[in-house]
């Protein structure tokens, strides 16, 4: 089994008032108004500025599995919030449809199990970790210790994670990226000492995302600033033992035009990766443009060409200056939607969120939304998609954060999801 799931501890965010969206009804791209309010659902906990959503997973009957951190008596901790389909929250889960774990940490990937247990990947206090649920949102005490599996990967100074993600393997281990440390546990929560060095591998820069070849190795996205469009980052793939795999690009690794924000592997061995490019530049003091970019790599490594215009596309949001992609998710006709945020000042100021469609060869799909992308505000708030999700029947979920901001000065985060019909 593999997952692919991305986050965000920090980029940008927003909350309350739910408005507009650039669509038309019944047109792909539209809010499905079968969702939430209007096709947009908020979840605001304790009204306090600590709450971030990373990460979200659809289980097998169609509840939506939404994870990050969430405040718990006034401290954020590991928490997921379990939706309906129709987007309220399922009371059958945790209290009301929320979990929080006594723990200092949060999570950064999110997956379902085959068993119907669900595995969440994070960082704790200066270590990597991996939690385990029963379905009813309680700890699977029979994983790690006590639910939680744990490894401190370096020295305090050294491991600072606020960005990663989480994958397992065929054979149940469980990869777990966050910061600059990659960890893998074995399927019982323990350390799998076979792999790195203690079951530590140390990364380049921060994992942004990370994928599994059929192969069984292993595929990084990173990026050295994840809060910034102008970001830079690389990809780079590793063998099943944590050793880079010098076979691919360069000693391993690739460096990539813009920041590595998201990974989306095809069927045929060759991958997707999302961020952001300039599409202008700015006339000092004037700040350079950007719109979302995907770029697509043959399985070596190298760019293919035939994608888009010589292997790469870069779609500016009409009326915002800046426009980046921070999740990725492919469509059963090859369809690809990248996901994050738009705006005239990101990663701060009011923003909305961002969803751009393309065809499997790398030109936008103008039947999507406005010519092929949509943006959804949430009033003047700041908002951005951490993660997307495709439903059975072919429906577009992008799950995020949004922010609100009082005359007062005090913030108000939430988690925000917002479904769109995908013809």
């Amino acid at each position: 089994m593999t997952t692919q799931v991305l986050k965000h501890v920090v980029p940008l965010l927003g909350a309350a008032l739910l408005t507009s969206s650039t669509l038309v009804i019944a047109q792909a791209g539209s809010l499905d108004p079968t969702f939430g309010k209007g096709g947009i659902v908020t979840t605001t906990f304790g009204g306090q500025d600590t709450t971030v959503l990373n990460a979200a997973a659809i289980q097998s009957d169609g509840k939506i599995l939404a994870a990050g951190l969430i405040p718990s008596g006034g401290t954020p901790e590991p928490g997921l919030a379990r939706y309906n389909i129709d987007g309220s929250l399922d009371s059958t889960f945790g209290t009301g449809g929320v979990v929080t774990t006594n723990h200092n940490g949060g999570i950064l990937g999110v997956t379902v199990l085959s068993d119907g247990k669900i595995l969440a990947g994070g960082s704790g206090f200066l270590a990597v970790e991996a939690f385990r649920y029963n379905s009813n949102g309680s700890l699977d005490t029979t994983f790690g210790t006590n639910g939680i599996a744990s490894v401190r990967p370096f020295s305090p100074t050294a491991f600072d994670a606020s960005t990663g993600g989480l994958a397992v393997q065929t054979d149940g281990k469980i990869l777990v990226a966050a910061g600059n440390a990659l960890v893998r546990f074995l399927s019982n929560g323990q350390v799998d000492s076979s792999f790195g060095v203690g079951g530590v591998v140390p990364l380049l820069s921060s994992a942004t995302a990370i994928t599994l070849l059929s192969t069984g190795k292993i595929l990084i996205a990173s990026s050295f600033n994840t809060l910034t469009p102008a970001a830079s980052g690389t990809i780079a793939r590793y063998n099943s033992n944590g050793t880079l795999d010098t076979g691919f690009a360069r000693n391993g690794q690739t460096a990539t035009a813009g920041p590595a924000s998201a990974i989306a592997l095809l069927s045929t061995g060759q991958f997707i990766v999302a961020g952001s490019f300039p599409t202008s530049v700015g006339t000092p003091p004037s700040p350079n443009s950007y719109g979302v970019a995907l770029t697509r790599y043959n399985g070596n490594g190298s760019v293919d060409a035939t994608f888009g215009s010589h292997g790469g596309v870069v779609t500016p949001f009409s009326g915002n200056t800046d426009a980046v992609a921070f999740a990725l998710a492919v469509q059963s006709n090859g369809d690809i939607v990248a996901a994050g945020q738009t705006g005239s000042q990101a990663p701060v100021g009011p923003s909305s969120f961002a969803l751009a469609r393309f065809t499997a060869n790398g030109q936008l799909d103008t039947s999507f939304g406005r010519n092929g992308t949509v943006t959804t505000a949430f009033g003047s708030n700041t908002a951005f998609v951490s993660a997307l999700l495709i439903q059975s029947d072919g429906k577009i979920v992008a799950v995020g954060n949004d922010e609100v901001i009082s005359s007062g000065g005090s913030i108000t985060d939430s988690f925000a999801l917002a479904r769109y019909l995908s013809q």
